[in-house]
């Protein structure tokens, strides 16, 4: 009968999770925004930041086409990328900060009295995604570029809930994403 000790295991996985900085945790992360000009003015941009509670890193899948060829049968080939939506969802303050500058954002996009759309470099921007270490340092950065709001979430008013806060969530798309690297940003 083998040896059920599992000590070893865990001493193997101890030993790796502390030569790799020990593990990272998702409440670790900052978001930094830059927004078209006329949005906000630069200096409420630590603000928002601060306000932003949760964020996701995007996500990539390779799109492919069915190939037959010669052959028998059909098998799939890459033929691009698609990138999923990123939502951010930020704390409200009394002042409604945040929506105020999303929705001045999202009216960026489309003249709401013409319905002509803007050129991409009028409603878009660069939103930059760090995961930080448990010290704060950065770790990995992930850049949205031509990042733009494509949906503000409702804010239900509902009078029978209390100790609450107002939480918006803010839907962005984006033409792509790069990885930031962090030796060239000296970080």
């Amino acid at each position: 009968m083998p040896d059920n000790d599992t000590s070893g295991l865990i001493d193997t996985l101890k030993a790796q999770i502390a030569k790799r900085k020990g593990l990272a945790k998702p409440t670790q992360f900052l978001v930094e925004f830059s927004l078209p000009a006329g949005v906000a003015d630069p200096r409420d941009m630590q603000d928002l930041s601060i306000m932003c509670q949760s964020a996701s890193l995007p996500t990539r899948a390779i799109d492919v086409t069915d190939y037959a060829g010669a052959q028998r049968h059909s098998f799939a080939i890459p033929n691009g990328y698609s990138y999923d939506e990123v939502t951010c969802k930020f704390l409200l303050g009394n002042d409604y900060f945040p929506k105020n500058i999303f929705d001045r954002w999202i009216d960026r996009s489309i003249d709401s009295k013409s319905y002509r759309l803007l050129y991409r470099n009028e409603y878009s921007s660069t939103i930059t995604i760090y995961q930080l270490d448990g010290s704060g340092d950065i770790i990995y950065g992930v850049r949205l570029n031509h990042a733009f709001p494509t949906k503000i979430g409702d804010l239900e008013l509902d009078g029978s809930t209390i100790n609450t806060v107002h939480m918006l969530s803010v839907t962005f798309k984006y033409y792509d994403y790069s990885i930031v690297d962090l030796a060239k940003q000296g970080l």
